[in-house]
């Protein structure tokens, strides 16, 4: 660590070697501070969560944030849908405890059918949206937030909820989907109406379908630190896709006069879109 002006600053050990090489002395990164200054404020600094222990829940919707946890903490999972990514969290905090929340009750209604089968750990699940959060301040270890954004307005104050309820030096995890980035591999009108019907119903409602481009900036905004910036493409099929859409009521359904209320199209097809996944940390 070297002084500049009289201020501690931080050298990135990948290019310091380089530099050294080139006969150059110093690389400075504005706007941080000393690694020991970090640790006093979140604790030891956290590392890269192990490849063969982040890919172990086999989860897209965990897979980024796993490998950070340790097995004493408490969990919250919010938007935790039909709870699959809230049982695989619990495998990973055996000694401590995970809470889902999610604001539709049909939602939760499938996640407590799945843990009751998957019968993991401690897992309990409240209907609750980020804006208003049933729990007092410095109630958990760690936040993971699944699509929030993408459905809710005013995600700065969503993010305050989370400030308050996590710990200082607590663990947030972010992940949105891009709407705008998704290809489907095939042609498929049905899909790519009801696509476009919950967009622009997202829209309505104070949501942003393209969350996923804004989250690292939100995140640095509300004060989380330290960010960890990944992405990656989620896949789903044809089927799995209508379902999902069909549950949220965005599939439209056309009137035969012979047949009854039938889908217009059976497309066999995949989609393919883009996540914007960020782990932090809460400074104090």
């Amino acid at each position: 660590m070297w002084r500049w002006l009289g201020k501690p600053i931080i050298v990135l050990d990948c290019f310091s070697r380089s530099l050294a090489k080139a006969g150059k002395h110093r690389t400075v990164i504005d706007n941080m501070t000393t690694t020991e200054w970090l640790r006093s404020k979140i604790g030891p600094a956290p590392h890269p969560a192990p490849p063969e222990r982040a890919s172990r829940s086999g989860n897209p919707g965990a897979d980024f944030f796993t490998g950070y946890l340790r097995a004493e903490m408490r969990v919250l999972h919010a938007y935790c849908g039909d709870g699959s990514s809230t049982i695989s969290l619990a495998t990973f905090v055996p000694m401590g405890e995970v809470i889902g929340i999610d604001p539709d009750t049909s939602r939760l209604r499938r996640a407590r059918g799945r843990s009751f089968v998957a019968d993991t750990g401690e897992i309990s699940f409240e209907r609750s949206s980020l804006h208003d959060l049933p729990f007092g301040p410095d109630d958990f270890d760690a936040v993971l937030v699944n699509e929030a954004f993408s459905v809710e307005a005013s995600p700065e104050r969503a993010l305050e909820e989370v400030k308050r309820v996590l710990v200082p030096g607590g663990l947030l995890g972010v992940r949105h989907t891009v709407a705008s980035s998704r290809v489907l591999t095939g042609d498929a009108p049905l899909i790519e109406r009801s696509l476009r019907r919950r967009d622009t119903v997202l829209r309505d409602i104070g949501g942003d379908p393209d969350a996923g481009l804004k989250q690292p900036s939100l995140l640095r905004e509300a004060g989380f630190v330290n960010l960890r910036v990944t992405s990656s493409t989620e896949q789903k099929s044809d089927e799995d896709l209508l379902i999902e859409l069909a549950v949220d009521g965005f599939v439209p359904m056309e009137q035969d006069a012979e047949s009854g209320i039938e889908m217009d199209e059976t497309p066999v097809v995949h989609s393919i879109v883009t996540a914007v996944e960020t782990v932090c940390w809460k400074l104090t």
